[in-house]
């Protein structure tokens, strides 16, 4: 190892710290406590890439979730149907993520579906990552500097519960890249309900800001959805619906990291 790299290395504990230090308050403490337990994540993966937190008193073999949002990791998805015997439907209509899962082995508890979540029923353009060996597609062109833009079918939640058939859910994860601040105004909007919500924000991204992930994170409180888990870089945040559990103790306690 170089000593730059060695420098880099011992120095990025503490830029963490800092950088967690310079969060506002609504992105390092949740607001209330519950039991939580880790899920998923690429083995040997020191950041933890796609590992989650939830509430695991909330899902058995009886439930139904779906995830938005594959990209070429579905080790989440795939420890909820190890963990509780889950039913996860997963979607995405990114053709990189398509041609990824198409490659996959996959349990027949985990459905795959060619389309993805907005707060439209049509198509929006999804713009790829500069780097080919990177899948995180988004609607914000200026995201990336080279992509050109590819037309992928979308649905409303409401809209993808019908055709599925599904009249309840016990857990929605979104990581969409962005598209999560319209889904979850359009899910506010059709009033359905949903135990947990997992949702990864991206107000790093050049178009949006955390102002934008503070106002989707008030505007799920105000329906009832309180945070009870926060990840260390305030990007991945867990709900649970107070209205639907019947109301829970708002004790807000420590971010938990990831």
């Amino acid at each position: 190892m170089s000593t730059m790299s060695l420098i880099k290395t011992m120095l990025r504990p503490s830029w963490r710290a800092v950088k967690h230090a310079l969060l506002p308050k609504l992105l390092r403490m949740a607001q209330l406590e519950c039991p939580l337990e880790s899920v998923g994540g690429r083995e040997n993966d020191p950041d933890h890439f796609g590992r989650l937190m939830l509430n695991p008193e909330l899902l058995s073999t009886d439930s139904v979730v779906y995830a938005f949002g594959v990209g070429d990791d579905i080790s989440f998805d795939l420890a909820l149907v190890n963990r509780f015997g889950c039913k996860v439907h997963a979607f995405d209509p990114s053709p990189h993520s398509i041609e990824w899962v198409n490659a996959q082995q996959t349990p027949p508890e985990w459905m795959f579906h060619q389309y993805g979540l907005a707060d439209v029923d049509g198509t929006i353009t999804l713009f790829s990552p500069d780097d080919p060996n990177w899948v995180a597609d988004t609607v914000y062109a200026k995201q990336y500097s080279t992509s050109k833009g590819v037309p992928c079918p979308v649905y409303r939640l409401a809209t993808i519960m019908q055709m599925l058939g599904h009249s309840k859910l016990a857990l929605v994860k979104m990581n969409i890249e962005g598209g999560e601040y319209a889904a979850i105004a359009d899910l506010l909007r059709s009033e359905i309900s949903v135990p947990q919500l997992l949702i990864s924000f991206h107000h790093t991204f050049k178009e949006i800001g955390t102002a934008t992930t503070l106002a989707a994170i008030r505007a799920l409180n105000s329906a009832g959805y309180m945070t009870c888990s926060v990840s260390y870089n305030g990007e991945e945040v867990a709900f649970l619906n107070t209205k639907q559990l019947g109301g829970m103790p708002s004790k807000r306690g420590p971010g938990k990291a990831l």
